[in-house]
């Protein structure tokens, strides 16, 4: 369920589906704010990829595909809603794998490290 809280204001609540959110909530970005944006996205991918990679040795055989999908879904809607527009309004922030690698090292460093 989505309410707009104030007509023609843009910015939409969510509640369950993210597929409504309007293209224009993302006009707002920075450059720092959008490589700070896509660096999340590529650790949460990471993250999420090293984490089922665990699990899917802990899994029963039968349920190892649909963790795996799930997890490709939970994956795909963070770049579809949030690293695909930050791209879009920033194409000089698109990397190549390995430059994706090193940014997935840095952020999982740096979430490691004491604060």
């Amino acid at each position: 369920m989505l309410t707009d809280p104030e007509p023609d204001s843009g910015h939409w609540i969510c509640c369950r589906n993210l597929h409504h959110i309007r293209q224009k909530d993302y006009m707002a970005l920075t450059l720092e704010a959008a490589r700070l944006l896509r660096d999340g996205c590529i650790d949460a991918a990471a993250a999420l990829n090293e984490a089922l990679s665990d699990a899917l040795k802990a899994l029963p055989a039968d349920d190892r595909s649909a963790w795996a999908q799930a997890t490709g879904r939970a994956m795909a809607e963070v770049f579809e809603h949030v690293l695909n527009p930050v791209i879009a309004e920033f194409p000089e922030l698109e990397v190549d794998e390995a430059a994706w690698v090193g940014i997935a090292r840095d952020q999982a460093a740096k979430r490691a490290a004491p604060k």
